[in-house]
């Protein structure tokens, strides 16, 4: 939680491109596409359409919705196009090393906790994240985007707060300070300091977390945010979570490590 907060803290861009499920799973679909791609084939090409198509399938977002988050990552310098060499009509997609540098911390992330629970030669690597391993995990990933899809559905709980705006966010701030407090379960993020680390409005956050409360999750016991108690139900949802996606994450990261011991 403490690396996922430093990543986004600070950069509102950041936090809109990526703090929110669908955009995030775009974005992450863009790297591994063009990490599975193949120069001679041009039906694995990164374009427009081709990653429309994959978004479609999988029942993450609309046409349009791809064809603007790729105009921000264009703008932004995450992604450059290049006509193609067949038809100078369409345009082939590729990460900048600015955005594969992005998600090799992204990666890191998750790889430094998953080494802990799962200790392996394998982990021990994506924790170092070179670019190899990095290219062999995004590609792979590609093969296991139906089962990132069941990941999603069987934590349709969790991704109440994650399919919102900067919600993963939110969630891991709140338990964080909860962790950090004497009692270890009183949460002291007030909304104004939610809106200063991820570029969300006060009322954005508090209506997370008034939705939370209602649910039973949490108890809001001040005004602003800075007294919110987190109830065992929320404990339970973001462990749950957790441990499902370090589980899915290993699978990638041993299926990576398979494919390059493979080629050698």
């Amino acid at each position: 939680m403490a690396r996922y907060l430093a990543f986004y803290s600070g950069d509102p861009v950041l936090n809109k491109l990526l703090a929110e499920a669908a955009r995030h799973v775009i974005v992450t679909f863009v790297i591994c596409i063009s990490a599975a791609s193949r120069e001679d084939d041009p039906d694995t090409w990164l374009t427009l359409a081709k990653l429309q198509d994959e978004v479609a399938n999988h029942g993450v977002g609309s046409a349009g919705l791809v064809e603007t988050i790729v105009a921000r990552m264009l703008d932004r310098g995450l992604l450059i196009a290049t006509p193609s060499p067949h038809d100078r009509r369409k345009r082939i997609l590729a990460p900048t090393d600015l955005l594969l540098g992005l998600d090799r911390e992204i990666l890191v992330a998750q790889s430094i906790p998953t080494a802990m629970v799962l200790p392996s030669a394998v982990m021990e690597r994506m924790v170092r994240c070179d670019l190899e391993i990095q290219k062999a995990h995004r590609a792979f990933s590609v093969g296991a985007f139906a089962m990132a899809m069941e990941f999603f559905a069987r934590n349709a709980e969790a991704m109440r707060f994650i399919a919102r705006d900067s919600g993963l966010m939110v969630l891991f701030s709140l338990l964080s300070s909860a962790r950090q407090s004497p009692g270890g379960g009183l949460s002291t993020v007030s909304y104004q300091e939610l809106n200063e680390r991820f570029g969300i409005s006060r009322t954005h956050a508090r209506d997370l977390i008034d939705e939370a409360a209602a649910a039973g999750w949490l108890t809001v016991r001040q005004a602003g945010g800075s007294a919110i108690e987190i109830n065992p139900v929320l404990w339970r949802i973001a462990d749950r979570y957790i441990a499902d996606a370090m589980d899915f994450f290993a699978y990638c990261c041993e299926g990576a490590y398979e494919s390059l011991t493979r080629r050698k």
